[in-house]
This record gives C-alpha cells, sequence and structure tokens, in this order.
C-alpha cells in the first residue's frame, strides 16, 4: 500500500497510489485531531481498512506533496536495502524489528 499526500486543483487530498494503473484512488480521512495521514497510518497499522471516498485521479494530473504536512519533530528514515546494512543496523541496537539475528 503505497499512501500519499496530493494536490489536485486547489484541493489537498489523500490518496492510495496504484502505480501500475497510474491512478490515486482518493480515501477518507480518520476522524483527526492533529495531521490526518499521521491519522491514517495509525488506523491501519491497527488494521482499520481504508474508506474510498469513490474519486480516482490520474498521475500525471496530480502533484504529490511530503506525506506528512507539518510534522512535530524531526523524522529519520533507515531502509533496509540490503543485507549488509541491515545486519549492520540490527547489530547497532537502534533496530526495535529484529531480536539482534544476523543470519
Amino acid at each position: 500500500m503505497k499512501l500519499a499526500r496530493f494536490q489536485h486543483g486547489l484541493g489537498i487530498s489523500l490518496g492510495e497510489v496504484d502505480v501500475s494503473a497510474g491512478v490515486v484512488a482518493g480515501i477518507k480521512p480518520f476522524s483527526t485531531s492533529g495531521d490526518p495521514m499521521i491519522d491514517v497510518i495509525r488506523a491501519t497499522a491497527d488494521g482499520a481498512d481504508l474508506s474510498y471516498d469513490g474519486e480516482h485521479y490520474r498521475l500525471a494530473d496530480v502533484r504529490l506533496l511530503p506525506p506528512i504536512a507539518q510534522p512535530s519533530k524531526n523524522i529519520l528514515c533507515i531502509g533496509k536495502n540490503y543485507l549488509e546494512h541491515a545486519a549492520e543496523f540490527a547489530r547497532s541496537g537502534f533496530d526495535s524489528s529484529t531480536n539482534n539475528q544476523t543470519d
């Protein structure tokens, strides 16, 4: 699932990107007390299903925006793009998604 904030015309919306079809399916934001994208990410991580608004936009007709409009803190992302980096990161003690096994 690829979630995105995007601009179409004058409006900004949330959507699920389907690169192979070249479209963005609009989704309804969950009730929010802050950033709607963070609420969608949290809700889907907890098992909630996305609710689509029925709109589809061609990727060529939208402008993709940063996923989170105004982060309240700095965001650090680390990719595990190949085995040596993944093993190094697991040994570092910062990776909570592993139990430090590097085989």
